[in-house]
């Protein structure tokens, strides 16, 4: 090239072929020996004779040692990808955190809100995860705001950010619901004409007792292209609820994200919007406050109304054994109110599978049975088919009896179990003589009824069951008496007793339940660490009771006074004049009583005695037993102490 003969054009081609043969230190080879394992030839080479080399194994050594020790450039490529972040991150209080995580279908991608406590700068924040703190240092880009900006300040007004819900709408009534999967029950509000209270009891986040006013079966129709009928309690409360129990019944699901209820089943959803509630919304079936409210809460369901089947796992079914061709009666004709009611009950059990249509030859009439809420309940006249069922004699306990299990105990709890009836199945072959006839149709039960013959005994063999082995247990149909000797062996009875409660289905009436008490009223007395007595409101009804005009007034006295009579001394001898007026007579004779001078005596006698009867301690076999007889020509008798 340095020829001004030859153009460099020309020239380039030897020039590169040179470069490429050309010894290079940091490399120890030229570049053709690296890319064919030995040097190339210049043109001028190939006019001398070289004997071929052997192929070198260290160069290839050093070739895979020097490969191996490359790495790649960075390019601009290759950097992280820029993170997109909400701009209301800098100045909300709340966030929802995104889960990552593998999760089921229809699973909420974001849980949360969680509170704000601090920023340190741009991608550090400092949360609040319900009891202990959280600081999110990378992953920004998992977080949302709980408000949009446009809400205005309601964020930075709220303490806690678990008081924002969702609300929907019933197309059909227009009754508007705060959605609250933390709320143990679906309420709505109480009206004027709501005034009898019930015993079901409901409680805010502070403890205050909300009154309740029973149930009431409600359609709604929220734009799911379903209905959702349901029974909602009744209670003094501002705003209709749907709880967690509405929500799991249904398959319904939250997304605070996209501000949706979400059908589980359809996957169809409806558009809502959030708001903020204040903490008193919450409504629960336990008493926070209670002592053994932290027990309560390992049993959620336990508190709940059981208003539907459970599948429990029990060997007890409610047989009808019956004797004589199958009866039957014609449906009773209903006003429209009721038979709208009817309609409406009917309608939900045969959804839950209480009920079912049937074809049965036998036939009971429907009768509405008022409540004391004011409502009515459905059940069946079973009149003519309890004439034909074979009794069953499984025995149902004394009241007294719960004495047995009391000896040197001084801590009491008495549970009263809601609607367990259900809970107890109706053998396949006699679930058609269960049938009530009504003006819309027949229809048969899957569950014992109320009015059945042999319903107290089946649910006494039931309950028996349930508490099978616990001898600080006693049962007496629905009503459940627990005792103990000291607070801490109590709670670990109390957590035997609803073990086996919520194996079996079964849920307690709180309103009618009083746990861990030093004395309390079960089955008419009152119940004390040194032994039981009459209950004083009973004894001031029998000593305000008027002198009897009639024998059945008469026999009413007798048999409310009698059910103390183990307290009263001398009972047989001060009523024996009383008793002479009721022989010969009907069950409930009218005829007036010829009340004599000594007859009075003896009546204003026997409330005397009530008003003075003695405590009764409670039976100790391990102490000394002594039995007083006595006999003549006419009569014997005889008295055990201790």
């Amino acid at each position: 090239m340095c020829h001004t003969s030859v153009h460099w054009v020309s020239a380039l081609p030897a020039v590169l072929l040179g470069l490429r043969t050309v010894f290079k230190e940091d490399l120890l080879c030229s570049p053709a020996e690296m890319v064919y394992g030995e040097n190339l030839c210049l043109p001028s080479q190939f006019f001398v004779q070289q004997q071929p080399q052997a192929a070198d194994n260290g160069f290839i050594k050093k070739l895979k040692t020097h490969i191996q020790q490359l790495r790649a450039t960075p390019t601009s490529n290759h950097s992280a990808k820029p993170t997109f972040v909400y701009r209301d991150l800098s100045v909300c209080s709340h966030v929802f955190l995104r889960v990552d995580a593998v999760q089921p279908s229809l699973s909420q991608p974001y849980t949360g809100p969680y509170k704000v406590l601090s920023r340190t700068n741009k991608n550090q924040l400092c949360l609040c995860l319900k009891n202990y703190l959280y600081l999110h240092l990378e992953g920004i880009g998992k977080l949302q705001p709980a408000v949009d900006s446009t809400a205005g300040s309601a964020a930075d007004e709220l303490k806690d950010c678990r008081n924002y819900r969702l609300f929907v709408t019933d197309k059909q009534t227009g009754l508007r619901f705060l959605v609250d999967s933390s709320a143990d029950l679906s309420i709505i509000p109480a009206t004027s004409n709501h005034k009898i209270c019930n015993s079901f009891k409901l409680y805010a986040a502070n403890g205050t007792v909300i009154p309740t006013f029973g149930f009431k079966i409600l359609t709604l129709d929220l734009g799911l292209r379903r209905s959702f009928q349901f029974p909602f309690v009744i209670a003094k409360v501002d705003r209709a609820i749907l709880g967690a129990d509405f929500l799991t019944k249904f398959q319904l699901i939250i997304s605070m994200h996209n501000k949706k209820l979400i059908d589980g089943v359809t996957n169809l959803s409806i558009r809502s919007h959030i708001a903020c509630v204040t903490s008193a919304d919450s409504i629960s079936t336990t008493d926070k406050k209670s002592r053994y409210a932290n027990l309560l809460l390992q049993y959620p369901n336990l508190t709940k109304p059981n208003l539907l089947i459970c599948n429990s796992k029990h060997n007890v079914k409610h047989y009808i054994a019956t004797k004589g061709p199958p009866v039957f009666s014609k449906a009773r004709q209903l006003d429209g109110n009721k038979l709208k009611l009817a309609k409406q009950e009917f309608k939900f059990m045969l959804e839950n599978d209480i009920i079912r249509p049937s074809k049965s030859p036998w036939a009971s009439p429907l009768h509405l049975v008022s409540k004391k809420d004011g409502s009515l309940r459905p059940c069946g006249d079973y009149r003519r088919l309890n004439a034909q069922t074979i009794p069953d004699r499984y025995p149902i306990p004394r009241i007294e009896d719960f004495h047995h299990i009391l000896k040197q105990t001084k801590i009491f709890s008495k549970i009263d179990l809601f609607k367990a009836y259900f809970q107890i199945p109706v053998p396949e072959d006699d679930k058609q003589k269960t049938a009530i006839i009504t003006p819309f149709g027949l229809y048969e039960f899957n569950v014992m009824n109320f009015g059945l013959r042999n319903a107290p005994s089946t649910f006494q063999q039931f309950i028996n069951e349930v508490f099978f082995g616990l001898d600080f247990v006693f049962a007496y149909s629905d009503d459940i008496l627990a005792a103990s000797s000291t607070e801490d062996e109590h709670s670990e009875h109390l957590k035997v007793v609803f073990s086996r409660l919520e194996q079996y289905g079964l849920r307690i009436n709180l309103g009618e339940s009083v746990l861990g008490m030093h004395q309390l009223e079960f089955l008419g007395y009152m119940i004390t660490p040194e032994g039981s007595k009459p209950l004083p409101e009973k004894v001031n009804v029998i000593l305000n009771y008027r002198l009897p005009e009639t024998i059945h007034q008469l026999r009413t006295f007798l048999g409310l006074i009698n059910f103390y009579r183990r307290y009263i001394k001398y009972a047989a001898k001060n009523q024996a004049v009383l008793h002479e007026y009721l022989k010969g007579t009907k069950k409930k004779d009218k005829s007036k009583i010829p009340w004599t001078k000594e007859a009075k005596e003896k009546f204003e006698q026997c409330k005397k005695d009530l008003a003075n009867a003695t405590l009764l301690s409670f039976p100790n076999p391990d102490s000394p037993l002594a039995l007083f007889t006595d006999a003549s020509l006419r009569s014997w008798s005889g008295t055990a102490t201790v």
